[in-house]
């Protein structure tokens, strides 16, 4: 596990907003997801990365606005932790940044229960399984 030390050992720590990059904990279609570390608070985070180009040429915008949308909302409800809390959103000119929490050892789709999985569709599950 990086720890905030780790990350400063390093010279060439990548930074967006108020957050140090980190490893690489996965890759998928659209981007990368990386540990992060948020500068003030020190709490871990995971930080999807998406290519903005990607997503256009996918023609998944309105999807990925959605989803974003859909978890702040459930991020927002007290006692929502069968969800992956959204903490912030940031944007460069060629990617977009979703910093969440960062969960480790399992996911929370493999938690859920049986009867919720079926309604989850594989282009919807970009934004919660990231390892």
């Amino acid at each position: 596990m990086e720890s905030m030390k780790d990350l400063n050992k390093n010279s060439k720590v990548k930074t967006i907003g108020d957050y140090a990059l980190g490893s690489t904990l996965g890759e998928g279609t659209f981007g990368k997801v990386k540990r992060g570390v948020n500068l003030r608070t020190k709490q871990q985070v995971a930080v999807k990365i998406i290519d903005k180009l990607k997503v256009r040429q996918q023609n998944m915008g309105s999807q990925i606005k959605r989803e974003v949308n859909i978890m702040k909302q459930l991020g927002l409800k007290k006692g929502s932790s069968n969800f992956v809390r959204l903490y912030d959103v940031l944007a460069s000119k060629s990617k977009i940044y979703l910093v969440m929490e960062l969960v480790e050892g399992t996911d929370k789709i493999s938690i859920m229960p049986l009867r919720f999985k079926p309604l989850i569709q594989p282009h919807f599950t970009l934004l919660y399984i990231f390892v």
